[in-house]
């Protein structure tokens, strides 16, 4: 999934490893062809946003997109010191408001020459799929048990068999598109991969 503005280009992968391809290869794979086929978008910088609550999977990305010496990326890093985003109940929170914000506003738009790495899926069926997880995001409030507690707010679309990965991965892109967006003085130059 991307997000471009001004040559920039940010990237997540939630789709399971295809084709045997483990996920690293595949993410590296994805910028390749996005940068290949997508006018405008050859030399554009990709800023890869990778959940820091994960184990060590945002380092795991850093590394390998390093050794593959892919050049202009930047793993961000947003979460206190670490690399990565952090996505609990407050951040989604944020991320939920914004990206509500764009598919009020109708500023949300699927690339005409939307990449898909999946070879089983296409663009429709991942338009479908994020418009059905979309629809089944929500915001759950679960009432303090007593009056001196707050409620527990949580956000999530993981009901049955409902999967909410292209959600946040839509959530994640918009909130790493306004930090970039707000923030382009060099915070991501040391991530750069040479």
């Amino acid at each position: 999934m991307l997000l471009s503005s001004h040559s920039v280009l940010s990237v997540r992968l939630t789709l399971p490893p295809t084709a045997g391809l483990p996920q690293l290869e595949l993410l590296a794979n994805h910028i390749k062809a996005v940068r290949l086929r997508v006018p405008g978008l050859r030399n554009a910088t990709a800023f890869v946003l990778v959940e820091s609550n994960l184990g060590n999977e945002a380092h795991h990305h850093r590394n390998y997109l390093r050794a593959q010496r892919i050049r202009n990326i930047v793993i961000m890093e947003e979460d206190r010191g670490r690399v990565g985003f952090r996505t609990d109940n407050r951040a989604k929170h944020t991320m939920a408001m914004a990206t509500n914000e764009l598919v009020r506003r109708n500023q949300i738009r699927f690339h005409r020459d939307m990449v898909v790495c999946d070879q089983k899926k296409t663009a429709e069926d991942l338009r479908n799929t994020l418009t059905r997880q979309l629809r089944s995001f929500m915001r759950i409030v679960h009432p303090a048990k007593n009056p001196w507690q707050n409620a527990k707010i949580f956000y999530h679309g993981k009901f049955g068999p409902n999967r909410d990965d292209l959600v946040i991965t839509l959530m994640l892109n918009v909130e790493g598109h306004q930090r970039i967006a707000s923030d382009l003085d060099g915070k991501y130059e040391q991530y750069k991969v040479a």
